[in-house]
């Protein structure tokens, strides 16, 4: 389960960065979002399967939110 749990988490990670990281960029072309690193992903997916759900990062794409509904039902 906890094989299962680990796997969830670095797919669903980058699943959602890579959704996430057009969506948001500065008038110079640069990013400056919450998904810049993945490690915020992950954050972001074990925070969604605990249930603990801070609220400090959220997707903001369509593909990201349903990537982070299903992380919730998984979880």
């Amino acid at each position: 389960m906890l094989l299962m749990f680990l796997i969830a988490i670095f797919f669903s990670g980058f699943i959602i960065r890579n959704f996430e990281i057009a969506y948001e960029k500065n008038i110079d072309g640069t990013n400056s979002f919450e998904f810049e690193y993945v490690m915020n992903s992950w954050w972001l997916v074990v925070i969604t399967m605990t249930t603990v759900g801070f609220g400090d990062g959220y997707p903001s794409t369509f593909f990201g939110r349903l990537i982070g509904m299903v992380v919730c039902i998984i979880g």
